[in-house]
Formats: C-alpha cells, sequence, structure tokens
C-alpha cells in the first residue's frame, strides 16, 4: 500500500512545504536525502518518476523567489 503514488506523494510534498516554511530554501539535492528518502527510498525520482525534474524547477524557482526578496 505505502508503494501507491497518493500514499507517499502528498507527504512528500508535505516535507517540501515543511523544509521552506522551517529553512527558507530546501536544495535541489536535498530532494534525494533524507527526510526525503524516508517516504521512498530513491527521493522524489521514486515519488514522482514522471514529473521529477518539473518538481526540481519548482522547487529551484521557490529558492530564487526567496533570494530575492
Amino acid at each position: 500500500m505505502a508503494d501507491r503514488p497518493e500514499y507517499v506523494s502528498y507527504p512528500f510534498i508535505q516535507t517540501i512545504i515543511s523544509r521552506f516554511v522551517r529553512h527558507g530554501i530546501v536544495d535541489r539535492a536535498m530532494l534525494f536525502e533524507p527526510p526525503f528518502t524516508t517516504l521512498h527510498d530513491q527521493g522524489v525520482s521514486s515519488v514522482f518518476p514522471i514529473d521529477t525534474g518539473r518538481i526540481v524547477s519548482i522547487v529551484e524557482s521557490l529558492n530564487r523567489n526567496v533570494m530575492v526578496a
């Protein structure tokens, strides 16, 4: 059951949001490390295999916006 995307994708996105709230930025490399790998061993590429690039791009865009502000 935990391997089904809907059981992992929402907590994964919640973890990204929590990291932004607590730390201000999320380094793209972190998406492949704990705490993200606790949800799936390969991190973002396993949770969103088709949309990995899009998720990383969104995170990088948010990081740039934080740095500008």
